[in-house]
């Protein structure tokens, strides 16, 4: 049996005027087909933009993965749910240059079981592997009413409870809790929902 999986690549090209400076600019997309992971299908691999003579202005590449959820089928299912999550973006920024002497930038993501993101590490320009190398980096940890017995007994799992940004030392930047249904404001309830 044969199914359409979708694209796997397109382009998008939007005419320049040469006499502007502007060259037509074509932005390519590549796509997971879902042929090896079906939670896959459909996500963003690459997205190049670039002249039509082939040169590149910025190349983002994209690293997904995918976890077996550990909630219980329903009765007489066999089938689990499968939650594809971007672990890994890297942006190359070329502006027609040489691949060697590109800025490359770098971010680095989690989730929960929930589809919450918990953390998003952004590097900043990162020089090999070398991700503090400019010192631009911003990592922000979230933590999220999931984690609480009142959200997961309610089902109120995307609710924020609080954030922190620190930087590539650890040092924090900024923190922020948040208190959900305490008319008091007296801050006891870290985590507890109800509505």
């Amino acid at each position: 049996e044969k199914e359409f999986r979708g694209f796997e690549v397109a382009r998008r090209r939007e005419v320049g005027n040469d006499a502007q400076g502007a060259p037509t600019l074509v932005t390519e997309f590549h796509f997971d087909t879902g042929a090896t992971i079906e939670a896959l299908k459909g996500k963003p691999l690459l997205v190049e933009t670039r002249t039509e003579t082939d040169g590149v202005f910025h190349r983002e590449a994209t690293d997904w993965t995918t976890r077996k959820l550990p909630v219980q089928p329903a009765l007489g299912e066999s089938r689990f749910v499968t939650f594809p999550f971007r672990r890994r973006q890297t942006t190359h920024v070329l502006e027609q240059g040489p691949d060697d002497q590109s800025v490359m930038l770098l971010q680095e993501f989690q989730y929960d079981d929930y589809g919450n993101e918990i953390l998003m590490a952004d590097y900043g320009r990162v020089e090999g592997t070398n991700r503090l190398a400019w010192g631009d980096e911003r990592i922000k940890s979230r933590r999220f009413s999931s984690e609480f017995s009142s959200g997961q007994q309610l089902w109120l799992l995307d609710k924020a409870v609080e954030e922190e940004i620190r930087d590539g030392t650890n040092s924090l930047a900024y923190r922020e809790k948040l208190i959900n249904d305490d008319e008091a404001l007296a801050g006891g309830n870290l985590g507890v929902v109800s509505k």
